[in-house]
């Protein structure tokens, strides 16, 4: 068997990014778990414009953090978005954790 060793990924995130992905994680609760959440409560979560988050979710997901889905009702309109906060995105969310500690 090949001899293993640790590696590391180092990702930042600005301040804006952290709070959505803080917010997300708290909205979706656990890995591999798919929540439809409107982005107006994030707007209204973070104290910012609906532009911005949706600015934030696309770099978010740009960088392998979170997933998204759009969604539709059965009249055929959009519904709110779903999310899933990927393993990445919740290795991410541990290490801000851990800094929020100390």
């Amino acid at each position: 068997m090949a001899k293993q060793t640790p590696q590391s990924v180092r990702i930042q995130i600005n301040e804006t990014d952290r709070a959505l992905l803080v917010a997300m994680g708290e909205r979706v609760g656990r890995p591999n778990a798919r929540v439809s959440i409107p982005n107006r409560d994030f707007v209204d979560r973070i104290n910012m414009s609906a532009q911005t988050v949706r600015r934030s979710c696309q770099k978010l997901e740009r960088m392998g953090l979170i997933r998204s889905w759009r969604t539709k009702r059965a009249d055929g309109s959009f519904d709110a978005n779903a999310y899933e906060v990927t393993l990445v995105g919740w290795a991410v969310l541990k290490g801000v954790r851990e800094q929020d500690k100390s």
